[in-house]
């Protein structure tokens, strides 16, 4: 945004068609005003800026020598029959004198038998789901979770008057101001507990755990939402060698400080 008043010519790729990422999918404010709202306010004073092109649909997907980047739009893909004469994608090769890499994170997944089974989902993807479009992935949806973030989708789905089955995280020790609002919401938790493997024919239905104290309990849900934590996407940073750093902090890697991405 500051590039563009500046004057500078400024290329944003975004590989959404909807600008703002995360802000779309969760609950936040941004100068008073929710992250999704903010979002499309800034999207529309860039489309307005003359020296600014927005490219929506469109993915960077390599960093060369000579400050050069390769994109693919996507032109038509989602259009069912595009206009004559229109391509599908189209290839960019673009060359810029300074980059900003903002390519976001992925959730990890938690691993455990029947992870792959129907209802199971990403806790960042219910909270998209929920937020985003306005749906829930299920009826009564349990959290498995092994950081903060998977509590937060547990509190959005209470927000929704979605029923909470549990929130079971791996870890013995969570933060009070958590556990408050779980309490709040008349959400159970389970702490130190891990999923074992989830039941059901074409479905989720039900949720085989052990707790902390190693007895095994079955919890009836309809949908699973886990989170491992996020992991930084630094595959552009390291196309240049740029040789990525790990992070006590979030268990993660993240770009190291001598990135030779220009």
């Amino acid at each position: 945004m500051s590039a563009g008043r500046s004057g500078a010519r400024v290329i944003l790729c975004d590989e959404d068609f909807l600008s703002g990422g995360r802000l779309n999918a969760d609950a936040r404010e941004v100068d008073g005003d929710g992250g999704a709202v903010w979002a499309q306010r800034t999207q529309a004073e860039l489309a307005s800026l003359p020296q600014v092109r927005l490219m929506m649909r469109t993915t960077v997907f390599g960093a060369y020598d000579g400050n050069t980047y390769a994109a693919l739009e996507r032109v038509s893909d989602h259009v069912h029959i595009p206009a004559p004469h229109q391509p599908r994608q189209r290839f960019w090769k673009i060359v810029a004198k300074r980059t900003v890499l903002a390519s976001g994170a992925i959730e990890r997944p938690l691993v455990f038998g029947g992870n792959d089974r129907p209802g199971v989902m990403m806790a960042g993807a219910v909270r998209t789901y929920l937020h985003r479009f306005s749906v829930t992935p299920g009826r009564r949806v349990a959290i498995l979770t092994s950081c903060d973030d998977g509590w937060t989708t547990g509190a959005a789905l209470a927000r929704a008057q979605v029923d909470v089955a549990a929130i079971i995280d791996a870890r013995g020790d969570v933060r009070p101001d958590l556990l408050a609002e779980a309490k709040r919401t008349h959400t159970p938790v389970m702490l130190g507990a891990q999923v074992l493997h989830t039941r059901g024919a074409r479905a989720v239905s039900a949720l085989a755990v052990r707790d902390a104290r190693g007895r095994k309990l079955q919890i009836a849900a309809d949908a699973l939402a886990m989170s491992g934590g996020w992991n930084p996407n630094t595959a552009l940073s390291t196309h240049l060698g740029g040789r990525p750093r790990w992070s006590e902090a979030i268990s993660a890697f993240v770009p190291g400080e001598f990135c030779r991405l220009p």
